[in-house]
């Protein structure tokens, strides 16, 4: 199963998630993030990887990075 989901964070930001499971039942979850400056596509291969394994997989993009809200958009900010 792959599907695509959004997380509403506290300041009422949409990030873009993805979620990948082979699994019909409750499975531990692995959340994944590129970093601050990739998107959730470019590390399908890993959460892939864990859902063929039995795990559930969640990537995101972070704020402002690929389908995900925030601005300014592409702008590293660590402190948000």
């Amino acid at each position: 199963m792959r599907r695509a989901l959004d997380l509403a964070v506290e300041d009422g930001t949409v990030l873009s998630g993805l979620l990948r499971s082979d699994v019909e039942k409750p499975a531990p979850l692995v959340v994944m993030a590129h970093g601050f400056s990739g998107v959730k596509e470019e590390i399908g291969h890993y959460a892939s990887s864990f859902a063929s394994a039995g795990y559930c997989a969640l990537s995101f993009d972070c704020r402002g990075f690929g389908e995900s809200d925030g601005v300014p958009a592409v702008a590293v900010d660590p402190l948000r």
